[in-house]
């Protein structure tokens, strides 16, 4: 009401100042415009199997249809249908004919909950949250009277689009056309088709996973085409001018019992493959892929590997002169034979073909590119066609025209060069090495190594210049001394044999060695020199002397000057050199008491007799000075017939 209210009143303005005829049709032409457009508004309709209650019309996930067909038929241009996860089938009855038809303009998206909370795209999860549509009608696990196709599309334009699904269990085995696209059938149709799984389907003749036919072009990104069987094509068949864009694309495990395990290209193809792998398929000729008659499909940063073909061609076959693949970037490697070419000549730049020699280096056929994991030829899809850290196919390729990303959706170019398959190696392996010097000699010195990248298990030797080994991570150097100084280099190497290399600086420090001395024995009352040398050329040093009655020093040299008996003992000097190392060194200092001096002599005498000295006892020496230049070293010197002339006074030293 508010769009007619809106527009009367414009209408009543311009009408007001303007009255010519021509002005009226304009304006009435400008309103049904307006209501036109406000009905061709975008619609989202929802579905959801397990749905319990609810409208059924598909308004809302409370509401939602719990039959997508329900959906499709109601839906135009414009309209959006987002479907939850559950399993959802063509029809509930046993006619094989039905099957989900897509629509121009209409965009059906599954990997949702069904929860209220789910109002934005970006919120559903279709890895997680599986959403099925099979063609198990009739009896349950019966093949025989399974769908034709699950899906089928006629005069689409890329505007039709079918994103987050899993197409299962579609068998065409009937008559033409429900012979051929036993998952999806196009005919002159190009839907654009987004992450989708197609497996388990089957088709007599071509196309068990996806029949492309008469013109059709759809553009596929980031889909599977896993164990699918057909004559031809088991995972896809492009016949007839139908030339579909591949971008992140696998091919697992899918066989046809004539030609194409995987892809199959007839008449007029020119296909574009980019960060595509074909593992493990199989086929009488062609497991990966099959091209005749005029099909050159361009083949970009692909990966053939664990394919096999029982005649000719395990990786591909190419046949007839106009049959001549474009290859580039790409990787033939491990399969029962790598390409096999009848009057074809393909054009291939910058790839790795086992035993077809293309070049020096890596492109010689006889160097392995190294895969993460090489798969089993026809075996099945085990295997995992990454390369490793250390593979020669990294940083060889032509960035000419590469896609944006690889099969894992990440950047496609990761150094300046980008790598061969479909993969780009997004981590290389890389060794850190560290320790924790300098330290003193003596201390322990701890090695720490580490790897990055993705490789999960690694194996660490470290060596040194000085003749260091050790095969732990992390080593540690007991009681290091200065030999122990050196660069010490970290070898990592993984599980494909990836190395790497890491170096660390190791610096161990000599301590000081300090001399401690004295200039004792010495006597009670005189200076006591401590002494401190140095017997290294390292001259920055701090001391720190100790010794008895809590003597402390920070001087190189202290003095204790009048020293006593009380001082004697053991003194000990810490040194402290420049790079923080200590040693110490102890040194006894003797302080002698000073010996008791007596002097005596038997005086008063008369002349003529003998004069007596005394100087006390004890072990010592004496020097005995007196009147008249008397000198004696005797403890008890005489002086015989003393005159008057030896009185005065007489010092002994002792």
């Amino acid at each position: 009401m508010q769009i007619f209210s809106q527009i009367s009143v414009l209408y009543t303005s311009y009408w007001n100042r303007v009255s010519s005829r021509t002005v009226r049709v304009f304006l009435l032409v400008w309103c049904l415009a307006g209501v036109l457009n406000n009905i061709n508004a975008q619609t989202i309709r929802y579905v959801n199997t397990n749905v319990v209650g609810g409208a059924n019309d598909g308004t809302s996930w409370v509401n939602a249809y719990s039959d997508l067909q329900n959906a499709l038929s109601v839906s135009s241009a414009n309209d959006q249908i987002w479907v939850a996860k559950g399993t959802y089938y063509p029809t509930t009855t046993n006619v094989r004919t039905i099957s989900f038809v897509m629509k121009n303009g209409v965009s059906i998206y599954g990997g949702f909950l069904g929860l209220s909370s789910e109002t934005l795209i970006t919120q559903r999860d279709w890895k997680n949250n599986v959403t099925i549509l099979s063609g198990d009608i009739g009896t349950l696990n019966v093949a025989s009277d399974n769908s034709y196709h699950v899906v089928y599309s006629n005069s689409l334009t890329n505007t039709a689009v079918l994103d987050g699904f899993s197409i299962v269990n579609g068998n065409a085995n009937g008559t033409l056309p429900h012979d051929s696209g036993g998952g999806m059938l196009n005919i002159s149709a190009s839907p654009t088709i987004n992450n989708v799984i197609f497996s388990g389907n089957t088709a007599q003749s071509d196309g068990g996973g996806m029949s492309n036919n008469t013109t059709s072009s759809p553009k596929i990104t980031s889909c599977i085409f896993k164990q699918n069987t057909a004559s031809n094509g088991g995972g896809m068949s492009n016949k007839s001018s139908s030339s579909p864009t591949l971008n992140s694309v696998s091919f697992l495990g899918n066989s046809a019992t004539s030609s194409g395990g995987g892809m199959y290209n007839y008449n007029q193809i020119t296909a574009t493959l980019n960060s595509v792998v074909f593992l493990g398929n199989t086929a009488d000729n062609g497991g990966g892929m099959y091209n005749t008659d005029n099909s050159s499909p361009n083949i970009n940063n692909c990966t053939f590997s664990g394919n096999k073909a029982l005649s000719y061609g395990g990786a591909m076959y190419n046949t007839g002169s106009t049959s001549n693949p474009k290859i580039k970037n790409s990787i033939l490697w491990g399969n029962s034979q790598e390409i096999s070419n009848f009057s074809s000549n393909p054009v291939i730049t910058k790839s790795v073909v086992k035993n077809k020699n293309l070049g020096s280096g890596i492109f010689n056929g006889s160097t392995n590119p190294l895969f993460m994991s090489q798969p089993a030829i026809g075996s099945g899809i085990t295997g995992n066609l990454r390369l490793s850290p250390c593979s020669p196919a990294l940083n060889v390729g032509d960035n000419t025209g590469v896609s944006i990303l690889d099969l894992d959706e990440n950047k496609r170019v990761f150094n300046t060069t980008v790598d061969l398959g479909a993969y780009e190696v997004q981590t290389l392996l890389l060794a850190t090495a560290n320790n924790d010097s300098p330290k003193c000699a003596g201390l322990n010195v701890n090695l720490t190594g580490s790897a990055s990248g993705n490789s999960t298990s690694v194996s660490y030797s470290w060596s040194s210049n000085n003749g260091y080994s050790s095969t732990e991570q992390n080593p540690v150097i007991n009681n290091a001394d200065v030999s122990y100084t050196g660069i010490y280099t970290i070898t990592v190497t993984d599980t494909y044999s990836c190395v790497a290399t890491a170096t660390t600086s190791v610096i161990v420090n000599a301590n000081p060695n300090p001399l401690a001395s004295s200039n004792t024995p010495i006597c009670s009352g005189t200076a006591l020199n401590l002494l401190s040398g140095i017997s290294t050329s390292i001259t920055t040093n701090t001391y720190a002397w100790t010794g008895v009655n809590s003597f402390t020093a920070t001087s190189q040299n202290p003095t204790i000057p009048n020293a006593t008996t009380s001082v004697k003992g053991s003194y000990q000097v810490l040194v402290t050199d420049v790079n923080g190392c200590t040693a110490t060194a102890t040194t006894s200092v003797i302080v002698n008491a000073l010996p008791t001096a007596t002097a005596s002599s038997n005086t008063p005498i008369c002349a003529g007799t003998t004069l007596n000295l005394s100087g006390g006892n004890g072990s010592n020496t004496y020097t005995w000075t007196g009147v008249n230049s008397f000198t004696s070293s005797s403890q008890s010197p005489t002086i015989p017939s003393a005159t008057t002339s030896a009185k005065g006074s007489y010092q002994v030293l002792v």
